[in-house]
């Protein structure tokens, strides 16, 4: 039996005699040991949650490791916010296997954390473990979104694009999820030999190591893909003075200077960092440190920055990392160099750097692009009826903003207007205008 009643290594070495010969040891076997204070650890360093429309449910998975507790149950938590917590808190954990317990036969429990909003927030808590055998909780920080516009819920939409759908119901429009998200390596598994899921899902091909290591259903690098060459014509056709050829490596060679070119553009003001430029926090500075570790962590501090300044005008980032922003071999350094995350760096960085950078793009056309798209313009605007009935009501979609909703009346108006006999009711801006015919009738109203 081993008690050791102290933090640190045991040694001793154990006689063993042969017959009634007692002077002299046949031999002698050494014994090693270590006494440690028991902890809760976690597979990860943090919890994040992928921005997630308002009233539907979405989960990450992650798992507890006892580290020296005979048990311990986790079934008693609390989730602390640093602010006034919101009301209800829209995270709960659940525990898919038949225990709610850690203990010396099973040292590793999968949890998952449930979240779901019925109002846009922005949030990062504590998750508390308080078992009474906790001295000191080990704490792990949870991150998640919920909001109303496509512009930050773009990835859930990716995810889960062919189970979701878009109903119009009392002048609205709502998404539903016709097969829950399911964040689960096991479904993930058995989606990828089947070859398809229920209703064909897009997140059928995620690997399994993919969802082990991030805790979420990545969005695929197709469409990912898909997504940033869209955002470069873009920024090229409308924003930047000189053209980049990939977005988002052109942006990471050149530090961000396009995203301040961009706001710029669109804001008119120059978003400068403050006169004392951010530097490698003192805690994270050593001795031993090299010019290449202050300068990655000089690198991320900036990004910070930006990410706090963007959160000021109402950005939603909580779930983007200062260190998703860096390039591969700097997020490498600074994850081995602070152990961010365990398991393999450069494919994790491969799931959250164009996720991030595209996350960033598209919350800075929102605060500062999407609303200028407001009911006193749309009111305004030449050739629209006056009755406000036709009108979206605010707030009302748990997946558009106002100023998405508008947009789609003004180009359901327009259509109808030149298709007197074939009226749509437009609920999406994917398959609804993939013929491009609700295009032509916008161009044709104003050409006449």
């Amino acid at each position: 039996m081993f008690n050791p009643q102290a933090h640190k290594e045991y040694v001793r070495k154990v006689p063993l005699y042969v017959g009634d010969a007692m002077t002299v040891p046949y031999l002698e076997f050494e014994m090693r040991g270590r006494g440690t204070t028991p902890k809760l650890a976690y597979d990860k360093n943090e919890i994040i949650i992928p921005p997630t429309p308002l009233k539907v449910e979405s989960k990450a998975v992650f798992r507890a490791r006892n580290q020296g507790y005979e048990n311990l149950d986790l079934s008693k938590y609390k989730i602390k916010f640093m602010d006034y917590p919101p009301d209800p808190i829209p995270v709960e954990l659940q525990f898919p296997e038949k225990t709610k317990a850690v203990n010396i036969s099973k040292k590793e429990l999968k949890i998952e954390a449930v979240f779901k909003s019925n109002k846009p927030i922005n949030m990062t808590a504590k998750v508390e473990f308080q078992d009474d055998l906790i001295n000191q909780p080990d704490t792990i920080d949870i991150s998640a979104v919920a909001d109303n516009c496509l512009l930050t819920t773009y990835s859930y939409i990716l995810r889960w694009r062919d189970e979701i759908t878009f109903e119009a119901a009392n002048g609205t429009i709502e998404l539903k999820n016709e097969c829950p998200d399911s964040d689960d390596e096991g479904d993930a598994k058995d989606k990828n030999e089947k070859g398809h899921s229920k209703a064909g899902s897009t997140a059928s091909k995620t690997s399994r190591k993919a969802l082990t290591m991030i805790g979420y259903t990545p969005v695929q690098p197709e469409l990912r893909r898909k997504a940033c060459d869209y955002i470069k014509r873009w920024l090229n056709s409308n924003a930047l003075t000189m053209l980049i050829q990939h977005f988002p490596q052109d942006l990471i060679k050149d530090h961000g200077r396009q995203l301040y070119e961009l706001l710029h553009f669109l804001t008119g003001k120059t978003f400068a960092l403050p006169a004392q430029a951010p530097q490698a926090s003192s805690a994270n500075q050593s001795q031993n440190n090299s010019k290449e570790d202050d300068s990655d962590e000089i690198a991320r501090a900036k990004y910070e920055w930006l990410l706090t300044e963007l959160t000021k005008y109402g950005a939603m980032l909580n779930t983007i990392r200062p260190e998703h922003l860096l390039s591969e071999d700097e997020y490498k350094r600074i994850s081995k160099r602070f152990k961010f995350a365990s398991g393999d760096a450069g494919l994790r960085y491969s799931h959250l750097s164009e996720e991030a950078w595209i996350t960033v793009f598209y919350q800075i056309l929102k605060i500062f692009y999407l609303r200028r798209v407001n009911l006193a313009a749309f009111k305004a605007t030449s050739m629209l009826p006056t009755n406000e009935k036709v009108l979206p009501s605010p707030n009302s979609s748990n997946v558009y903003s106002d100023s998405e909703l508008l947009l789609l009346k003004w180009l359901e108006h327009h259509y109808n207007q030149q298709n007197q006999y074939q009226h749509k009711n437009l609920t999406n801006f994917e398959s609804d205008l993939q013929d491009s015919l609700v295009f032509a009738a916008v161009i044709k109203s104003y050409c006449r």
